[in-house]
């Protein structure tokens, strides 16, 4: 029902007035790339470098700080609804401290895959992994999940990235900052 409209609108965008078709091979417009410049621009960040310095290259303090303010006053903001997090419970202020150890949690839910969020947090010994638990109280981790914010909600803006525009702008700014890509780049799923 949708692909005749689908259809109709690629048509007429092929045939709008200011898109020409040309017959004949054209070369791809490769950008110039210079094989010296490819490759971290961090001084600092070499072979012995841990993996928490590379990890702060990219979630700096200054982001941080955004991030856990941001969190507290959406907390705010939003403390007359029934509850935040999985289960009723005090609301406390989200420290950096406890910020950057919900990111690695978060991190490495990616390594460790579990069908249900809560099976981090499991007892049962055919599932269980208790470094999770170690680290965060379930209650904690899903209250904070439920909280995080990256921007003030009460600012007008019809931008549909809103709610993440500052963090996207903020890695994005230090992507093109610390790292020249080399020619041939590739991602692996």
């Amino acid at each position: 029902m949708g692909a005749p409209n689908y259809a109709a609108q690629v048509l007429g965008e092929l045939h709008n007035e200011n898109f020409i078709w040309k017959d004949g091979r054209f070369p791809p417009n490769l950008p110039t790339f210079d094989r010296q410049e490819s490759g971290w621009r961090i001084a600092s960040l070499g072979e012995d470098s841990t993996p928490l310095e590379c990890f702060e290259l990219f979630f700096s303090a200054n982001i941080m700080n955004l991030i856990v303010e941001q969190t507290n006053l959406f907390y705010e903001q939003n403390h007359n609804q029934e509850r935040v997090g999985s289960r009723k419970q005090k609301w406390r202020n989200v420290i950096m401290e406890e910020m950057y150890l919900f990111i690695a949690i978060s991190f490495l839910m990616a390594q460790v895959k579990k069908l249900n969020i809560k099976d981090y947090w499991t007892n049962d010994v055919t599932l269980a992994t208790p470094f999770f638990g170690k680290i965060f109280s379930r209650d904690r981790y899903l209250a904070i999940l439920s909280a995080i914010n990256f921007l003030d909600n009460t600012l007008e803006n019809d931008d549909k990235l809103k709610k993440i525009k500052p963090l996207l702008t903020h890695l994005r700014n230090v992507y093109k900052e610390i790292f020249y890509p080399k020619i041939y780049v590739s991602t692996k799923a």
